[in-house]
């Protein structure tokens, strides 16, 4: 039993170490403008690793969340579109927008959510994600052809 607690504990502690890694890589700046309507978000990674982007989320003075958004799609620096993600190249930069109004309001704090993970690589969750959006997309064509008939 103390053995399975210890190995516990490690596995808590590790994967501890390994989120704060990311986030200690990546600096974030971020801007609202009341101008277009738009709040502005600017990753800038700072290591040598590719890091993922999940979730941003804006919080009031209170530190209560606004909105949190998981990131889901991104277009890579050769034009190709991922849905598993937001990633932001090693020693490189990139922005995402958001136009909720409420965020341009009240935001006053931003956190986020990574992960070191190359673009080209597929979690488990994207693996399901992709499944479910195959059978979705299924189902839908199956109403739409019963709309021509």
């Amino acid at each position: 039993m103390k053995k399975l607690l210890v190995i516990v504990i490690l596995s808590f502690l590790l994967s501890g170490n390994s989120y704060a890694g990311c986030k200690q890589d990546v600096e974030l700046t971020w801007h609202k403008s009341t101008k277009n309507k738009y709040t502005y978000f600017k990753f800038k990674n700072n290591g040598s690793k590719h890091v993922r982007i999940n979730k941003i989320r804006v919080k009031d003075i209170d530190g209560e969340i606004i909105h949190e958004y998981k990131v889901r799609m991104a277009i890579l620096d050769n034009g190709e579109i991922v849905r598993s993600g937001f990633f932001v190249s090693p020693y490189g930069e990139r922005t995402s927008t958001n136009g909720n109004r409420h965020v341009l309001k009240y935001g006053k704090k931003v956190g986020w959510t990574c992960t070191y993970q190359k673009p080209y690589e597929k979690t488990a969750g994207d693996r399901a994600e992709e499944i479910t959006d195959s059978i979705s997309d299924t189902i839908s064509n199956w109403f739409d052809k019963d709309k021509d008939d």
